[in-house]
């Protein structure tokens, strides 16, 4: 597992990515593009906003509210990489016990409180 210190600073800003890409692909099972969940009501509204199995590109996951990853359940695959960065209140990664594959790195850091990672398994 690679740790690094300044990717989350390098995307593009949330709204950009949840405006432009989730609209067009509302109803899609696989979602062609990238994307950055910044708080707990964007995580919460991912079932309804993406109705997605499958992202192709990058998922970002970086927000200090952020404490429940169980509306991502339906989530089998990420085509780039995961990032998990600056959740200063998620102490765990339940809620993606569906994913199978991340076709890129997957990373982590600066989640202060994350204690368990059995999530992933």
């Amino acid at each position: 597992m690679k740790i690094a210190n300044n990717h989350v600073r390098l995307f593009l800003p949330a709204f950009f990515l949840l405006c432009f890409g989730w609209q067009q692909n509302a109803q899609a099972q696989v979602f062609a593009g990238n994307i950055t969940l910044s708080n707990q009501d964007q995580v919460n509204d991912f079932p309804t906003t993406c109705n997605c199995t499958s992202i192709t590109g990058f998922l970002i996951i970086n927000g200090a509210n952020i404490t429940d990853l169980s509306p991502l359940a339906a989530l089998t695959t990420v085509g780039g990489y995961l990032y998990f960065f600056s959740n200063v209140s998620l102490t765990n990664l339940d809620g993606l016990g569906n994913l199978t594959a991340v076709g890129g790195l997957l990373e982590i850091g600066f989640n202060a409180l994350l204690t368990n990672i059995d999530g992933l398994a």
